[in-house]
């Protein structure tokens, strides 16, 4: 098998996903990618789809290292907006909770990921990012949020787009007047992949381990990972690693557009919107046979 790995199956632009649950740096314990899974025993709110590699598109902030100024962004709440140091300060002056917001085009159903860096400044409460469909100003809902951060350092968050414009906003949680904090190097690019997340914490699988096999586990009551797929078709082939067992590949399924639920222990898993040849078969056989320990 050599260094062979599920990617190669989606070379020909090919539907359907890929997780790896030995692979920490794909999960989350949270929907929006803002905790990283980085042990056993933790929940997992986010799996990555590595099926197409992890792409990320391109950039769709214009100003995030702010070398133009505070070009692009929008203050709200009555927020003092000013580049210091080259990062973007976010300054309580007289209204509730300062943001800074910046627009950008999405595209529905594509999910995006946010990097950004935070420098504390004399804020008591942190600053916190927020992603909204519809452009700042004209409302919307929250895709993701990552939490009021109240350390410095470089943070993540995931969103899925709803619409072909969306917003983030970056909010100071301080309501005294002269108080702020810094962000740097924001970013926001299309995350290729179908993903799949669990909103509710209490429905969340946990990452198990036994001997070197690491797998999602389901508690067989109301924990589910839910993707949402483009229209898969009729010969679809769902392979599972399952623990201790070995490989599970199902031939001919059908998955249509929308939600689908996964609820089955796996240390493993590949969704393909096509049948396999008898040599791939061979390959992912013996590549779930091994990531499940037999």
């Amino acid at each position: 098998m050599g260094g062979w790995t599920p990617a190669q199956l989606f070379l020909a632009s090919e539907q359907g996903a890929w997780y790896d649950p030995s692979d920490f740096s794909t999960m989350f314990q949270d929907s929006y990618g803002t905790t990283p899974v980085t042990a056993v025993e933790q929940p997992v709110g986010l799996i990555l789809d590595k099926s197409q590699g992890l792409v990320l598109g391109s950039e769709l902030v214009a100003n995030g290292t702010f070398d133009a100024g505070t070009t692009g962004w929008i203050a709200g709440n009555s927020a003092s907006l000013s580049v210091v140091g080259q990062n973007l300060r976010v300054q309580h002056d007289g209204g509730n909770y300062p943001i800074a917001a910046y627009n950008i085009s999405t595209v529905a159903g594509k999910t995006y990921m946010v990097h950004f860096s935070v420098t504390r400044g004399t804020s008591p409460n942190g600053i916190a990012l927020r992603a909204l469909n519809l452009s700042y100003g004209s409302g919307g809902a929250q895709l993701s949020g990552s939490g009021y951060k109240t350390a410095s350092g470089d943070y993540v968050c995931v969103f899925k787009a709803v619409s072909s414009a969306s917003h983030i906003y970056f909010i100071v949680n301080t309501q005294t007047v002269g108080t702020y904090d810094d962000v740097d190097n924001v970013s926001v690019r299309e995350l290729s992949g179908n993903h799949a997340s669990q909103a509710t914490a209490a429905s969340r699988p946990v990452l198990k381990e036994t001997g070197t096999v690491r797998r999602i586990n389901f508690d067989d009551v109301d924990d589910k990972l839910t993707t949402t797929f483009p229209n898969l078709g009729t010969n679809v082939t769902i392979a599972r690693a399952i623990p201790g067992v070995g490989a599970s590949i199902l031939a001919g399924q059908t998955i249509a557009a929308g939600a689908w639920d996964d609820l089955t222990n796996h240390a493993g898993l590949v969704i393909i919107n096509r049948a396999l040849t008898s040599p791939e078969t061979a390959l992912v056989t013996a590549y779930l046979n091994a990531k499940a320990g037999v």
